[in-house]
């Protein structure tokens, strides 16, 4: 990047100092033939050229870069919502061992369950299915022995694209 920013910046010396100084309209158009036509002159023309070339992978790069930076953002705040549901799932499921449920209670956890299959694709609902039995059965400790495989299993998707 070092090599094109004084490239860069020569160039736009040389085309704005060509363009002061030299470029004058009335002596640089030639009639034809009932047309005008306007004489070029190389070094302006070269410079712009080279003005142009020095500018592109510049902004190509920019491009590029904000583009990486948007799709790690996204995956950033992926990764940060798939961790929330997880962690509100476990503290929801931890609530409901009590062995009087709230309507509220059992609402706020099918919704924590719902936001994790959201953002997990392949989970095991035969695990969560044996949580919810255990949960019936209204036997604390299998309860909580379930919610600690439950927990283990979801431990894998923490970090996991």
């Amino acid at each position: 990047m070092g090599t094109f920013s004084w490239l860069f910046k020569f160039s736009f010396f040389i085309v704005f100092f060509h363009i002061y100084f030299f470029l004058s309209p009335p002596r640089d158009i030639i009639a034809l033939k009932g047309g005008f036509i306007l004489k070029f002159d190389t070094t302006i023309t070269m410079s712009i050229i080279i003005g142009l070339v020095a500018t592109l992978p510049q902004i190509i790069v920019a491009l590029i870069n904000n583009h990486y930076q948007i799709v790690i953002k996204e995956n950033d705040n992926y990764r940060i919502a798939k961790r929330n549901a997880i962690e509100n799932f476990i503290n929801e499921a931890s609530k409901c061992c009590s062995s009087q449920l709230t309507l509220e209670q059992v609402s706020t956890y099918e919704k924590s369950l719902n936001n994790l299959k959201l953002h997990i694709k392949d989970l095991d609902l035969e695990l969560f299915d044996k949580l919810k039995n255990s949960r019936s059965d209204k036997n604390i400790n299998n309860y909580y022995e379930t919610l600690s495989e439950v927990t283990t299993y979801l431990s894998q998707f923490v970090d996991k694209k």
